[in-house]
């Protein structure tokens, strides 16, 4: 970031440390222009009053980027002329505690990589990267076509899209993105554009993987997301569940609401490892309680036409592999089965 953007742009966001930064040096240069006011020198008074008044646009600039890493407007600054309470809100909130993580609806955090970054190791531009036709701060954040394009093919994965999948984003969009109406917008019609996109969901997926992977927390909160949306229309479809592996194995993270809805367990996940043999085989077929072999056989031959790779290969490469993986897994369960209970 450079000086000029820090001391009078507006938009975007700050840390702590450029913060704290940034008021050490207003305070330096407030105490010459005092000085200058009180100099014994007659003239040298009336050039400390434009020194302080040049000081006025660049700590609203400062204050109100670092309002927005908290993920609130800049007439939070108002808060400073309330004498001392104001003041002491104002420093402690901004001086103490961490901005939201992951981008919100004012940009990228300040140390976030982001599209236009010289490498992967330069340090990212604390604001958004503006869209053709849209201003600078009032556009999508440029990982979010991505995941509006994963929003679209996974709820058209199953059939058309309907009107409990459309609500489910666009709650999300305003509920929990809390964005701007024209951000909004841009991000429904990204959202329409994908519907009839060739791009597969994996390479979305990728790209918003690379924007986002050192907030692990943040990638998890999408994946519960998608799941939000696959359930929206009923229960997990086999595409559905495909694309929802693919995308925790880009991610690289682990969901619970994922695992319970597919696996239906009741608790917290745990890994297969510390489980019984018979019970984890079980598990992968979605048996529970006490079952006939008639219903072993069923279940395995309703996984089987789920996941069989020849369904997906039009899919792509990616979904292949993972229905290969899950049907691997279904045979193996079900070949425990067979052996002890003579199928």
């Amino acid at each position: 970031m450079t000086f000029l953007e820090l001391a009078f742009s507006t938009e975007g966001r700050i840390n702590r440390v450029t913060f704290w930064k940034s008021w050490i040096v207003f305070i330096l240069i407030g105490w010459i222009g005092f000085l200058l006011i009180d100099a014994p020198q007659q003239w040298l008074g009336p050039v400390g009053w434009p020194v302080l008044a040049a000081l006025l646009w660049p700590v609203y600039a400062v204050t109100a980027k670092r309002w927005h890493d908290r993920d609130k407007a800049a007439w939070w600054c108002l808060l400073m002329l309330v004498p001392v309470v104001g003041q002491l809100w104002t420093f402690g909130e901004l001086g103490f505690y961490q901005g939201t993580s992951g981008p919100n609806r004012f940009g990228y955090p300040m140390d976030a990589p982001q599209r236009g970054a010289r490498s992967p190791r330069s340090r990212a531009d604390h604001r958004f990267v503006p869209r053709s036709g849209q201003r600078t701060g009032k556009s999508l954040p440029a990982s979010y076509a991505d995941l509006m394009a994963m929003f679209a093919k996974l709820a058209k994965c199953d059939g058309p899209i309907n009107r409990a999948e459309i609500n489910a984003v666009d709650f999300y969009l305003a509920g929990t993105l809390t964005l701007s109406e024209p951000a909004r917008k841009e991000a429904i019609r990204e959202f329409r554009a994908a519907r009839d996109s060739r791009m597969s969901f994996e390479v979305h997926a990728r790209r918003f993987y690379n924007h986002h992977s050192e907030h692990q927390h943040f990638l998890g909160e999408i994946v519960d997301m998608l799941v939000t949306l696959a359930l929206a229309d009923g229960n997990l479809k086999r595409r559905e569940v495909l694309f929802l592996d693919l995308v925790v194995a880009v991610f690289g993270v682990s969901s619970h609401k994922y695992y319970q809805c597919k696996y239906g367990d009741s608790g917290p996940r745990v890994d297969a490892t510390t489980l019984p043999e018979e019970k984890e085989y079980a598990r992968i077929l979605g048996l529970t309680g006490r079952v006939t072999r008639d219903e072993i056989r069923k279940a395995y031959r309703g996984l089987v036409g789920q996941y069989h790779p020849d369904k997906v290969s039009h899919l792509g490469p990616r979904l292949r592999e993972v229905a290969e993986r899950e049907i691997k897994r279904i045979n193996e369960a079900y070949e425990y089965f067979r052996k002890k209970y003579d199928l």
